[in-house]
């Protein structure tokens, strides 16, 4: 029985079509699940839900040039 579910979303700015940002953000979310699996390898328990966002729910607006630089 899992411990946790880690939920890792990727995300994308504004510029591009909807259905690339979203492959694109589900890539970033899925590397980042990689290396977070290969850290916690040994750790029993972990579920990973990886999703692609594309630019909804950005935590910062991702409309301008200096909010895209927002990490």
């Amino acid at each position: 029985m899992p411990t946790a579910v880690l939920n890792i979303d990727g995300y994308t700015d504004d510029i591009g079509k909807d259905d690339a940002n979203i492959k694109l953000s589900l890539q970033r979310a899925q590397a980042v699940s990689t290396i977070l699996k290969d850290e916690l390898k040994g750790k029993a328990g972990f579920v990973y839900k990886e999703e692609g966002k594309g630019k909804a729910n950005p935590a910062v607006p991702n409309t301008t040039d200096e909010n895209r630089k927002e990490k």
